[in-house]
């Protein structure tokens, strides 16, 4: 697997310290582990398209790129 490519690149326990630190919103671990799943999704499938989304593309683009993420 390469670098990227994991679905658990993003921790659990960032996720908390995140909400926590960042933006004053307690997460459970529960739901910090559902977010770093999710999160490692969606920078996996950013990290794909990397040499292909562009500033100036169609914002459409990019957002295909992420509904082919959800479950």
């Amino acid at each position: 697997m390469e670098k990227g490519d994991s679905m658990d690149a993003v921790d659990s326990k960032v996720i908390k310290v995140i909400g926590a630190e960042l933006q004053d919103v307690p997460v459970s671990d529960a739901r910090a582990a559902e977010l770093a799943v999710e999160v490692g999704r969606l920078n996996a499938a950013v990290l794909r398209e990397r040499g292909m989304l562009r500033f100036v593309d169609e914002p459409a683009h990019f957002a295909r790129t992420l509904d082919g993420v959800a479950p």
